[in-house]
């Protein structure tokens, strides 16, 4: 093969030429990337705040869902309050009453005993002690 001669200006010309064609290749394409990145970014930017108002959205839900829970929680503990002031009073109602049926009886036996007495000294003879 014979070698092809080229001047040393002629091939400084094309390492330039060269040169300057990689140079504009390079920043052409870094300029793509930075828009690719600045796409990336802007789509992650974007889906994280979608992310974060479900998250914000979620988390409102979750805390209305916990006041309603508080609240019917405070409304059982009222009722059973209630329930058990209700069963507490009957209670001392009917022991009240149960007292006042016994006293009842106790004065009705004791009444009863004093007329079995009178009685008893009424069926005694007139001047005889009884027994």
């Amino acid at each position: 093969m014979s070698d092809i001669i080229i001047s040393e200006a002629v091939f400084e010309s094309f390492l330039k030429s060269l040169h300057s064609k990689v140079a504009a290749e390079m920043q052409a394409f870094r300029a793509r990337l930075d828009a690719h990145e600045a796409v990336y970014c802007a789509q992650l930017s974007a889906g994280l705040e979608s992310k974060m108002c479900k998250a914000e959205e979620i988390e409102r839900r979750q805390h209305a869902v916990e006041d309603r829970l508080r609240a019917a929680e405070d409304q059982i503990e009222i009722k059973l309050r209630a329930a058990e002031d209700e069963i507490a009073r009957k209670r001392r109602a009917a022991e009240d009453q149960i007292e006042r049926k016994r006293r009842a009886a106790e004065d009705e036996i004791a009444r009863l005993r004093q007329l079995e007495r009178l009685r008893q000294t009424a069926a005694v003879e007139p001047g005889e002690r009884p027994q």
